[in-house]
Order: structure tokens, then C-alpha cells, then sequence
């Protein structure tokens, strides 16, 4: 089984809308799987992934996770765990290797 160690990762943060409406589970869930496919996890991670998906989070309160899942340039599909840290906010907080 191969693992992708999550260190890079730990840091990544985004803020998914500037305005002054909360973010809904939805939203969560498209930005999520669209940071994934982003430069900055590329870089922070060290390969490139596509084919995000995420799971609508059960809600939009601090502390909720949730998890997505995306194909690796290794061709490997990897788990994300995401946390809402903000109400505009989530963090990828980990990242393996599928089983």
C-alpha cells in the first residue's frame, strides 16, 4: 500500500467566498474538489491530482469534515479530510493513498 504523507499539506487553507453570505454545504463541496485540482495543492503536495470529488458536508459549522476523493498524476487515487475552519473557510487537514 502506498501513502502520501499529508506534512505539505497540513497548511493549506482557502477561503471559498468573499462575500457576506455563508458559504453553503454545496459551495463547500465544489471549492473543495476545485482546490484540490488546484496549483497550490500540486505544489504543496508534490503531484498534480484530477477528478476531485467531495461529499456535501453534513453542515457549514466550524469544526464540520468531510472527506473528497481525486486521482493522483501517479495514477493512485487519494482520500482528502477536509475541515470547515471558518465560516467561509475549510483546510485540508490530511491526504492518503486509497486502499
Amino acid at each position: 500500500m502506498k501513502r502520501s504523507s499529508a506534512t505539505g499539506l497540513l497548511a493549506l487553507g482557502i477561503i471559498v467566498g468573499a462575500s457576506a453570505c455563508s458559504a453553503t454545504e454545496s459551495t463547500f463541496k465544489e471549492k473543495a474538489a476545485d482546490f484540490i485540482q488546484s496549483d497550490t495543492v500540486t505544489d504543496g503536495v508534490g503531484q498534480a491530482f484530477t477528478e476531485a470529488e467531495c461529499d456535501e458536508p453534513a453542515d457549514t459549522e466550524v469544526g464540520t469534515t468531510f472527506q473528497c476523493t481525486a486521482t493522483g498524476a501517479d495514477e493512485i487515487a487519494y482520500t482528502f479530510d477536509v475541515e470547515i475552519t471558518a465560516e467561509n473557510e475549510f483546510t485540508l487537514t490530511g491526504v492518503n493513498a486509497s486502499e
